[in-house]
Order: structure tokens, then C-alpha cells, then sequence
């Protein structure tokens, strides 16, 4: 079952994305928080997989992750900057997805706990451009897509 994921254009800079999971919040969080299951569900499309390098998961930590798709390899790299177990992650975020510059950019990711599971809301701020915006959600939909499959929707 995929999940139904809402999709907001706050900005020509900023998207967020909004999905119930029929998951603890404690276990959405532990799926974005743990290097080994990153890398089964971090993918924006079908066939794409996600090898992690690094992720250390403190304030300040680094985290380093390739997406590779039949096509292309895409890097993506940042910190963390705040982590509330179960409830809050938000780091920056650095890649070249789809563009020739590398952006810089954040992400925030709420896990608010509802009567059937996790309300998960995810808000990429400071991307470049609508066009930016635009690709990164479709990603972002293919990841949440990928998280809730993952988590056992």
C-alpha cells in the first residue's frame, strides 16, 4: 500500500510533505536514525538503492549517503542539528540532486504520534529555486514511499 502524501509548496524555496506511517513514532525515528536501515528504504525511485558511508547520529554528527539509480549516483552530505528521539530530526543537507551547483540546504523531520501511528512531516527548507523544490519532493515522495513499505504499511 502506498501512503497518501501531501504535498505543500510553502515557497519557491521550501516544500514540506506530510504522510500518516502505521508505525511508533520510536520506530520511525529508529528507521531514519540507524545507518542499517537507512539503506533499505532511502530511495526516491523504484530500483534505486542507498549505500551510507557515514552516519553519526549526535548534534553535530555527519552523515554521508549515495543514492544510485541506472542512470546516475547522487551524494548527499550534512549534519545534524537537533535530534529528539521519537519526535524531532533536523539536518543540513548538501548534494548535487539533479543540478550542476550543489545546494545547501535543511531538513526537518516532526514525528508526531496519532491515534493509528506517526504523523511524519518533513519540511526541506533553503533549496535554490522552484525547480529545486519541485525535484526534491518528487524524491522526498519516493523516500517516504520507500519508508512506509519498509516499516510494514
Amino acid at each position: 500500500m502506498n501512503p497518501d502524501i501531501k504535498v505543500e509548496h510553502l515557497s519557491d524555496t521550501c516544500v514540506r510533505l506530510t504522510s500518516l506511517l502505521e508505525a511508533p513514532a520510536e520506530r520511525v525515528y529508529r528507521a531514519w536514525t540507524s545507518p542499517s536501515e537507512v539503506g533499505h528504504w532511502f530511495a526516491p525511485a523504484p530500483g534505486a538503492k542507498c549505500e551510507v558511508s557515514e552516519m553519526d547520529v549526535r548534534i553535530g554528527g555527519k552523515y554521508t549517503m549515495t543514492v544510485i539509480m541506472p542512470e546516475v549516483r547522487h551524494t548527499m552530505s550534512g549534519r545534524y542539528t537537533a535530534l529528539e528521539p521519537g519526535r524531532l530530526i533536523r539536518f543540513s543537507w548538501s548534494g548535487t540532486c539533479d543540478s550542476e551547483d550543489e545546494e545547501a540546504s535543511e531538513v526537518t523531520v516532526e514525528l508526531t504520534p496519532v491515534e493509528n501511528g506517526t504523523q511524519l512531516t518533513l519540511t526541506h527548507n533553503r533549496l535554490l529555486d522552484e525547480d529545486s523544490c519541485n525535484r526534491h519532493a518528487q524524491g522526498w515522495i519516493g523516500c517516504i514511499t520507500g519508508l512506509s513499505h519498509y516499516i510494514g504499511n
